[in-house]
């Protein structure tokens, strides 16, 4: 039987990010890790021992990719529901590192004080979020579907 967890995500068993918070850390890694056997089996590849790097809980993810769009009149960004593609605003992400929802919630403010920025943000469909190693600094890119472009001088 299963430990259980509370998960810290408000938007867990909605959001289509993450299934496991609501299992114990531990678990989740052997989870994890046995899930990853089981494939690589079922692929008839080879593998070497599985050694798995645990890292805390929350706030170790160093990349996160989140849709852009509208909701209830207002640039939002967000995640798929769950076992869906409808848009999910999400107001946090306690999995991602800190310095990139901190990078979210200024490139949304921005977008509500500054008219250009706000035009640039509405054209994209996705914004991805990278840290350095050391979760302190981030970079932002802004994606754009092929028949949508930013507007020149966006940020200018």
């Amino acid at each position: 039987m299963s430990a259980h967890a509370i998960p810290r995500c408000p938007h867990f068993g909605v959001c289509g990010g993450c299934q496991h918070q609501d299992i114990a850390y531990d678990e989740q890694l052997s989870l994890k890790c046995s899930r990853l056997a089981q494939l690589l089996h079922d692929a008839d590849l080879e593998i070497p021992e599985i050694v798995v790097h645990a890292t805390e809980p929350y706030e170790y993810r160093n990349r996160i990719r989140l849709r852009v769009a509208r909701a209830d009149g207002v640039l939002r960004v967000g995640y798929n529901r769950a076992g869906s593609t409808e848009f999910l605003p999400v107001s946090t992400c306690p999995i991602a590192a800190p310095i990139l929802w901190q990078t979210a919630e200024a490139l949304l403010a921005a977008s509500r004080t500054n008219a250009s920025a706000e035009k640039c943000l509405a054209a994209a469909s996705h914004v991805e979020l990278f840290c350095s190693d050391d979760l302190a600094r981030a970079q932002l890119t802004l994606l754009y579907e092929p028949r949508s472009a930013p507007p020149k001088n966006a940020f200018a």
